[in-house]
């Protein structure tokens, strides 16, 4: 029995030592995505407001510009691990939009059809974002960089 606890005191310490590194790919991966796709809309934003038109989503020109702004400036703050946690919240809020508007379907048969649901472009965007968002950026941020700092200054 004392091995087994062992074992498991070892298994828990070696995986939340993952943890960090974990959000860093997570924040590295999506905040990139999420950077590439808002630039993507904005390089090519007229095509981005017919498409909110058509999915009769109120002030297409504006609500065009600020899913696209949002998407660029929170990626990067996503990759960089600044304001990681607050950052994600209107990338979240876009995301779930983006689930109702171009994705109603899914979100209509999500118990009928599971898998189309999870299949969707937005869910992974929405799963990376309320990762961050519960466990924080990790240590290789600089959020983590200026949390050391100000709690030092505190003390």
């Amino acid at each position: 029995m004392n091995s087994v606890l062992h074992f498991y005191t070892f298994f828990i310490r070696i995986t939340s030592n993952l943890q960090s590194p974990f959000l860093l790919v997570v924040r590295l991966f999506w905040g990139f995505c999420f950077f590439s796709a808002g630039l993507g809309k904005l390089l090519d934003i007229n095509q981005v407001i017919v498409f909110f038109t058509t999915l009769d989503i109120p002030f297409p020109v504006y609500s065009a510009y600020l899913v696209a702004i949002t998407e660029l400036i929170g990626g990067a703050f996503l990759f960089i691990g600044l304001l990681s946690r607050v950052t994600t919240i209107p990338l979240i809020t876009i995301m779930i939009v983006a689930y109702f508007t171009a994705e109603a379907d899914a979100i209509r048969l999500f118990f009928a059809d599971p898998i189309n649901f999870i299949t969707r472009t937005p869910f992974t965007f929405l799963l990376a974002s309320l990762f961050i968002l519960v466990f924080g950026p990790g240590k290789f941020s600089i959020d983590y960089i200026l949390k050391k700092r100000f709690l030092r200054k505190k003390s």
